[in-house]
């Protein structure tokens, strides 16, 4: 009975901390409202800012795990496969920089808002009512919700572009377990590079 409390305590921990990173992640999509009010400069210089600021601590918490603050923060936030290696937020910030200087407003607007929506609800669905693994940390149930979430942007973006993004989210959710690449840089880069093809064939 206690070892089954103790099994109870961990699993609700475990979505506790997966709840408060989607939380904190789904900020991201300010950036999306950002692309239309501020200039490609200054956004891309406070996005440039949070990746330094966001390097600088990862590079603390990995060598000089004593000095890091909000210690207890980062710990209970991390998932075990980040405690050796950086964390997500610093590929997010990665990506996003990238985007944002490469890509066209249209294209990184789609790109940061679908992958946003497809991350959160897919490691949300993922975490609680996942059943089925496919690699890693990731669930059938999970990917299926990511993709549906994608597909629902339509009703913003064109549909047919949704939907083919929402296609391409089941092969990147396979690849970035396979190849062990984090997929907040590899999904955004994806998507944006998708968006920008659709929107030349399309023009």
């Amino acid at each position: 009975m206690r070892a089954s409390g103790r099994v109870l305590g961990l699993e609700g921990l475990g979505r506790w901390r997966e709840a408060s990173r989607k939380l904190i992640h789904s900020l991201g999509i300010l950036i999306v409202p950002a692309l239309h009010v501020a200039s490609r400069g200054e956004l891309l210089a406070g996005l440039l800012g949070c990746l330094a600021i966001s390097a600088m601590l990862e590079l603390v918490r990995l060598k000089w795990p004593r000095w890091l603050p909000f210690k207890g923060a980062f710990n209970a936030l991390l998932r075990e496969h980040e405690r050796g290696r950086p964390a997500g937020y610093l590929y997010f910030f990665a990506s996003t920089s990238l985007i944002v200087a490469l890509a066209s407003r249209r294209a990184a607007s789609f790109a940061i808002a679908s992958f946003i929506a497809g991350d959160v609800a897919s490691a949300i669905a993922g975490t609680y009512i996942g059943r089925r693994r496919i690699v890693d940390y990731k669930t059938v149930e999970g990917v299926v919700c990511g993709a549906i979430a994608i597909a629902l942007t339509g009703a913003i973006y064109p549909p047919s572009l949704s939907l083919s993004s929402a296609a391409l989210f089941i092969a990147l959710e396979l690849i970035a377990g396979l190849v062990e690449v984090d997929d907040n840089l590899l999904h955004p880069l994806a998507l944006a590079l998708w968006a920008e093809a659709f929107y030349a064939i399309a023009s």
